[in-house]
């Protein structure tokens, strides 16, 4: 009797720690893999946000060159300079972040669009100053310009938003398997230990009975 009390505790010890290390091991590859989509997420929103202040730069740049065009007042070039001082390192941040090979050419010509696209203001504000009179062409070929980096930048952003979708989508269903496994295991854990009560109680009870049967026998044999 009393080894089949033992067997069914190393059976039931056995089955829970079976349980509880495969649990463990799912749910700690699910957290990696969380801790991994969001660190992917946070680079990407990262890229949106740095491409967008390139965008902010080169609008503001603008801003201040047309204020000077119509007015002649260098106070309102202030947008342009803070642009000209910002623009490099918000190219720098968005070329070196942890882009895929496509993203990583479509920076590096959004890089060049934007200097040029300054080279083309610095030309018109040039011919203002020298003569007040400003070329068609340059004025034509700023706008392309900008065209053009506004396009580059729409499909930064619009690659970006869709891997953070899909991490977003990878994050939750992680999140959902790792809940699903916890409960698993949690009901596992107490169905084993409900079973091995009702045996160890089974026990307990037939190891009674026959001690109340041995106790009869040799009450009548006295």
């Amino acid at each position: 009797m009393a080894k089949n009390v033992f067997r069914n505790l190393q059976i039931g010890f056995g089955f829970s720690m079976a349980i509880l290390l495969a649990s463990s091991a799912v749910m700690f590859l699910s957290f990696r893999k969380q801790r991994e989509n969001k660190a992917l997420m946070d680079q990407s929103q990262r890229t949106i946000l740095n491409s967008q202040l390139v965008l902010i730069d080169l609008q503001n740049a603008e801003t201040g060159q047309r204020g000077y065009l119509l007015t002649g007042q260098e106070e309102f070039l202030a947008p342009y300079r803070d642009s000209r001082r910002d623009l490099p390192q918000h190219l720098g941040n968005l070329v070196n972040g942890d882009l895929s090979p496509i993203q990583v050419t479509r920076a590096q010509q959004l890089g060049r669009l934007a200097r040029e696209r300054i080279e083309v203001l610095e030309g018109l504000m040039a011919q203002r100053l020298s003569s007040g009179n400003l070329s068609p062409d340059h004025l034509d070929r700023g706008k392309s310009i900008m065209d053009s980096c506004r396009v580059l930048i729409g499909e930064i952003q619009h690659e970006e938003e869709a891997r953070v979708g899909k991490r977003s989508e990878e994050l939750d269903n992680s999140t959902l398997t790792t809940t699903i496994l916890f409960a698993f295991a949690s009901l596992m854990s107490l169905v084993i230990t409900a079973i091995l009560f009702w045996k160890l109680r089974g026990d307990y009870e037939r190891r009674a009975e026959l001690q109340r049967k041995l106790l009869g026998k040799d009450s009548g044999m006295k």
